[in-house]
């Protein structure tokens, strides 16, 4: 399927999805999407770009099943940003022309990839084995908040702010386990032993905070900073837990009983720009 796009003023794009499935009993799949968008938005001086990428791959086997996703995704934002203001009173002022721009000249980026793999793999007819691994990276800088404002009168006339930022968010995945049946007597098991981590780091500083006199009706053109040179890592925590659970039948599977119990583990960091760490949390409940 290929999907066209227009919007006003000339925003233009497409979107490719394709996918079939081939081999023998048609045990491997593939599906691919494609995104690709450009153009001047509906906001006087401002423009959109969007990349998007994805392939998800998959084979289904007689006694095993195995899947691979990955995906990008860029989004760059050029020439300005819309506005969200608070107010000075109970006293809203008339909505101003959606068009103007109060932020000319402002650019702001984001992007994100991710990759993860899974798989299952049937011992006999009673047990299996499941785990997946995953990564994920994201990233952002510019102005990314779009353009703030403080106490918008009902003449128009506003305070603006505008800060240049970067931050950071990356996550590494883990869980995996094994499940099965079992009888003993009359009493059914469905019995699941699992175990899972994620390790999360991230890190957010903005440049300095820019204010000026405007009005919503005849915005005043602001100055612009620099965005920050460096971008220290402020957060790394790891999530980690094991977990039992029996799913008990009686009486020919009429009655259920599921009883379970988990080990969680937190354990969090955070750190000032230099490195050193500020606070620290490592704790565990069964």
């Amino acid at each position: 399927r290929l999907t066209a796009k227009f919007s006003a003023k000339s925003e233009m794009g497409a979107h490719l999805d394709m996918g079939r499935r081939f081999g023998r009993d048609d045990a491997f799949g593939i599906r691919i999407n494609a995104v690709k968008s450009d153009g001047r938005t509906t906001l006087h001086g401002q423009s959109k770009n969007k990349e998007l990428g994805s392939v998800a791959l998959d084979f289904r086997g007689e006694r095993m099943r195995v899947a691979l996703d990955a995906y990008s995704v860029d989004g760059r934002t050029r020439g300005g940003m819309p506005l969200f203001t608070t107010f000075a009173s109970g006293r809203i002022p008339d909505a101003p022309d959606p068009n103007l721009n109060p932020l000319p000249g402002a650019r702001a980026s984001e992007h994100s990839k991710a990759l993860i793999a899974s798989a299952e793999f049937d011992f006999n007819d009673q047990w299996m084995g499941f785990a997946s691994v995953g990564t994920k990276r994201q990233g952002s800088s510019g102005y990314m908040n779009n353009a703030l404002g403080r106490n918008a009168r009902p003449s128009g006339a506003y305070i603006g702010m505008a800060k240049n930022t970067r931050s950071f968010s990356n996550a590494n995945a883990a869980d995996g386990g094994i499940r099965g049946r079992l009888r003993t007597g009359p009493v059914g098991h469905e019995i699941t032993l699992s175990g899972n981590a994620i390790r999360q780091t991230g890190g957010a500083v903005q440049g300095p905070v820019t204010m000026w006199a405007s009005n919503i009706y005849a915005p005043t053109p602001p100055t612009l900073t620099a965005g920050p040179a460096a971008l220290p890592k402020s957060s790394d925590s790891t999530l980690s837990s094991i977990a039992l659970a029996d799913t008990i039948s009686f009486l020919q599977d009429e009655y259920l009983l599921t009883l379970g119990v988990r080990q969680q583990r937190v354990r969090t960091k955070n750190y000032t720009p230099s490195g050193a760490v500020t606070t620290r949390y490592d704790e565990h409940a069964l």
